[in-house]
């Protein structure tokens, strides 16, 4: 849940959120983890997925009561609708920091939000946090290399015509970039480069140093992936 009040940019936001959630409410209610590996993340996500997907009413158990312990924090700590900024699966992005924050299951303090910026249609967030890493949500088939999404920490947020230049080199510096890596899209054992007048190109991993930089539909990387948040920046400063 996105607030659709609040402004497309905002600045040193509160993330919290439950470590390992949906592994702890079932082991609370003494579901058999024992196939479950715990310490991988990525891989504890997939396993518990599969339990999920092959017991939806578990999966619908799962996030009622995540839901409900995010209530709970919320209701305790008397946050108003208004400082909910973002409301995740299992976590929450606030205006102020909570006072209460270790009840039935302790939700965890991830770190100061230094920028966050919505797209215009709220549909995509990215988040600069004040440790310096950049996280991105909302857009497509994810980036084999997102390295330029650190370019959005070094605008001048400050100033709105330095901002608006800002936005205006991070255009240039996307679409002179001989960083091949910049516009490779995951593609399971492939990888998808967006090729001028074909398209998105399934390119082989064993292949992948032979395509020409010049050849690469660079617009595309900047009309999908940074533009939104480029747009976003924009109307800000001229509603300002």
């Amino acid at each position: 849940m996105i607030n659709k009040e609040c402004s497309l940019i905002l600045s040193d936001l509160y993330e919290y959120d439950f470590a390992a959630c949906a592994y702890n409410v079932l082991k609370n209610i003494g579901w058999d983890l024992s196939g479950v590996n715990k310490r991988n993340k990525i891989q504890r996500n997939i396993q518990i997925g599969l339990i999920q997907r092959d017991n939806p009413d578990i999966a619908q158990y799962l996030q009622y009561t995540i839901d409900n312990l995010i209530d709970l924090y919320l209701r305790e700590n008397h946050i108003k609708d208004h400082e909910i900024i973002l409301r995740q699966k299992d976590g929450v992005v606030l205006t102020k920091p909570l006072k209460f924050t270790n009840f039935t299951m302790k939700l965890e303090f991830r770190g100061i939000i230094s920028k966050l910026i919505f797209s215009t249609d709220r549909r995509k967030w990215l988040k600069i946090h004040q440790s310096g890493d950049v996280v991105v949500k909302g857009l497509g088939k994810e980036l084999y290399d997102a390295s330029f999404y650190q370019l959005f920490r070094e605008l001048n947020y400050a100033n709105r015509s330095m901002l608006i230049q800002g936005v205006e080199n991070i255009r240039r510096r996307i679409l002179s970039s001989e960083s091949i890596s910049w516009f490779m899209l995951k593609d399971d054992d492939c990888f998808l480069v967006p090729i001028l007048d074909a398209g998105l190109i399934k390119v082989r991993k064993s292949t992948i140093k032979s395509v020409d930089c010049n050849d690469v539909d660079k617009d595309y990387l900047w009309n999908t992936y940074v533009w939104p948040f480029a747009q976003a920046i924009l109307v800000f400063c001229t509603s300002r």
